[in-house]
């Protein structure tokens, strides 16, 4: 079975998002990692997860390749191929037809959910397991937040007994009586539905927020944000915590990093530059 620690002898089990924004934070696909990406509804989170398959999916070739996985438990196989297809057509790359296996599933219980995920990932030598949509999935307790803290945990440990990433969706809501600060040095305003849960049990957090959601066009020093998703590391166990902002095109529906030469990249404080020390 090739682990990620397999084929990156150099940095043992790490692989780079391919996002520079992201990789500059240290915010890497780790083994062993449960990863969780949060965001409202409608800001691409399936998109951001199919981008970042990809992009892992490419990083190795041959009796190194990465193999990736997307479990969906809302959409159908073939929404998911042809979103992942577009993106690679897009970018001209080889690696969905390489690497990346789709399945949907519709377990009854938790421990059956993380039995056929086991399975997939020995079936089907995955490296990296993405699980979109992981609020749908329940137990029998009744209690969302506990309910979540188990699964959490569960996929934790599965990530571990695997080697594998495991990376996780889920969805936000803006918290009440909380003012959008336009500056954009945190997203605080948004809180993750049974946070605790997600905060505690994963090794990484990154929120996603889009300001033309909001209808939001531009910063409080009327910088345009059109266009723009910032992305916060509000969660990071071996790199930096801080804010970055990528570029989506929802018609593709693709993210991608800002050229260099773009003003829009805000590449020194108070948005990315020193992320440290903003927080």
């Amino acid at each position: 079975m090739h682990k990620i620690d397999d084929v990156n002898k150099n940095d043992i089990s790490i692989i780079d998002t391919k996002f520079k924004e992201l990789d500059n934070l240290h915010f890497n696909i780790e083994s062993g990692n449960l990863i969780t990406i949060a965001g409202l509804s409608e800001v691409g989170l399936s998109a951001f997860i199919c981008n970042l398959a990809l992009n892992i999916a490419e990083v190795f070739e041959g009796d190194n390749k990465c193999n990736v996985g997307i479990i969906s438990l809302s959409r159908y196989e073939y929404a998911i191929q042809n979103e992942i297809s577009s993106i690679a057509q897009h970018q001209q790359k080889t690696a969905f037809n390489k690497a990346i296996w789709i399945d949907t599933l519709a377990s009854e219980t938790l421990d059956a959910f993380i039995e056929e995920c086991a399975e997939d990932i020995r079936d089907h030598d995955l490296d990296v397991l993405f699980i979109d949509d992981i609020y749908l999935l329940t137990d029998i307790q009744n209690d969302r937040n506990n309910d979540l803290n188990l699964i959490t945990k569960r996929l934790k440990q599965l990530a571990l007994n695997w080697n594998v990433t495991i990376v996780i969706t889920q969805k936000c809501l803006l918290r009440k009586n909380t003012r959008i600060d336009q500056s954009f040095k945190s997203l605080s305003f948004l809180e993750i539905i049974h946070e605790s849960a997600f905060i505690h049990n994963s090794d990484k957090v990154i929120k996603l927020f889009s300001t033309d959601q909001l209808g939001i066009t531009e910063d409080i020093y009327g910088n345009s944000t059109i266009g723009m998703t910032f992305v916060e590391i509000a969660k990071n166990n071996t790199g930096k915590k801080g804010i970055v902002n990528l570029r989506f095109d929802r018609d593709i529906p693709i993210f991608e990093s800002f050229p260099e030469e773009e003003p829009g990249t805000y590449p020194e404080p108070p948005f990315i530059g020193k992320a440290e020390d903003l927080f």
